[in-house]
């Protein structure tokens, strides 16, 4: 009966968290103890709880297989479009194991249907000298079985107990560097051995930081399929028209701050997302929430050269001074102080409640055996 229970909460509470991403006009019905308690903490912040993982790489993969028939109520194909891609530019955060198989919508022949294909994940950074496992960072292939085609999808910074979580926040603060630089360096040539001799069949998903990744893989190589990029920030200096770039789309959902500074190639395709005259909900969910099928959702395409023109000074501190602040106060102490103690804490806390409910264990099948 006890197992039952237990799966039933895991179940509400991923449908729960599932609700929040890519259905938030329900957020505003989830109370905040039925996503936040010690597990969810401990899980984000701590050591991944791989019951968890599993389950919410099941509830991603019936969430996707559902979604040719959502879309049937949905007249939009570009709404339908860019919440596909939204959605699968969170594949990363799921840690899918490398082989793996996954049947994905695409939209053929006026129709859509799904396509099976083959996950390969690719290491974008080396484990050099001392370096922990759990700072090694993922890109994720995947290949269609019975085609060329390919979807190449770069991750965001993950959550502090995730694949990567220490290079992803040096890359996202290193001082007069674009986001994602040294980690596009270190991957570079991973990734171009997946895309291989397909650029013309390859396109390439990111969101946050990994869409940043992904406009600058769009820069090197025009001859990519597509690139689309969900609430990305952009380059650190302005980007001459002449530039050759593949065909782009950078997706920005109504008040993100990520994506609110740096500059766009005047050739690439702004649109901006806002729900209007429904639920809104607040500023914190904007990055990482998946508007496209909210109701009521206006669609504006922006100018790039007037978004540049406007970002002159919002980019030079962000970029230049905020970084370097958040760098010295924050991540310095937090990454060599503050976490390595919070940890020696939550491991000794750990070991002691598995201590004592051991010893019940114990107890209770000594009862047992004396019954």
């Amino acid at each position: 009966m006890s197992n039952s229970n237990n799966s039933s909460i895991e179940d509400s509470y991923i449908s729960n968290i599932f609700n929040i991403l890519f259905r938030p006009e329900e957020i505003a019905t989830i109370r905040f103890f039925d996503v936040v308690n010690f597990r969810f903490i401990a899980a984000i912040f701590f050591r991944k709880d791989l019951v968890l993982l599993q389950l919410m790489r099941q509830k991603y993969i019936e969430e996707l297989l559902n979604l040719c028939d959502r879309f049937k109520t949905i007249d939009d194909l570009r709404l339908q479009k860019a919440y596909l891609n939204n959605y699968l530019c969170v594949l990363p955060y799921f840690e899918f194991t490398d082989k793996s198989h996954i049947k994905v919508p695409c939209f053929e022949n006026n129709t859509w249907t799904l396509k099976k294909y083959e996950i390969n994940k690719i290491n974008l950074n080396k484990q050099y000298f001392l370096m922990n496992k759990a700072d090694l960072s993922y890109a994720y292939g995947l290949k269609d079985l019975n085609s060329e085609q390919r979807l190449l999808i770069i991750p965001g910074t993950t959550y502090p107990a995730g694949n990567g979580f220490w290079p992803h926040v040096i890359n996202d603060i290193s001082i007069g560097f674009d986001v994602g630089y040294f980690l596009y360096h270190d991957g570079k040539d991973a990734m171009l051995s997946f895309i291989d001799e397909h650029k013309g069949e390859c396109e390439v998903l990111g969101t946050s930081m990994g869409g940043a990744i992904a406009l600058q893989l769009g820069i090197d190589h025009p001859d990519l399929k597509s690139v689309y990029a969900f609430n990305p920030p952009g380059r650190i200096s302005t980007i001459s028209e002449n530039t050759p770039t593949a065909s782009t789309q950078v997706v920005i959902q109504a008040n993100d701050f990520v994506s609110s500074f740096g500059y766009w190639h005047p050739k690439w395709k702004i649109i901006h997302y806002t729900p209007e005259n429904s639920y809104k909900p607040p500023q914190f969910f904007d990055h990482f929430c998946n508007y496209a099928l909210m109701n009521n959702i206006k669609t504006t395409e922006l100018d790039p050269t007037e978004e540049n023109q406007k970002r002159f000074w919002l980019t030079s501190l962000v970029f230049i001074g905020l970084r370097a602040l958040v760098t010295v106060i924050l991540v310095w102490p937090i990454r060599y102080l503050i976490v390595p103690v919070l940890k020696l804490i939550y491991e000794i806390i750990a070991t002691i409640a598995s201590f004592f409910v051991q010893n019940e264990a114990e107890t209770d099948n000594s009862i047992m055996l004396d019954i």
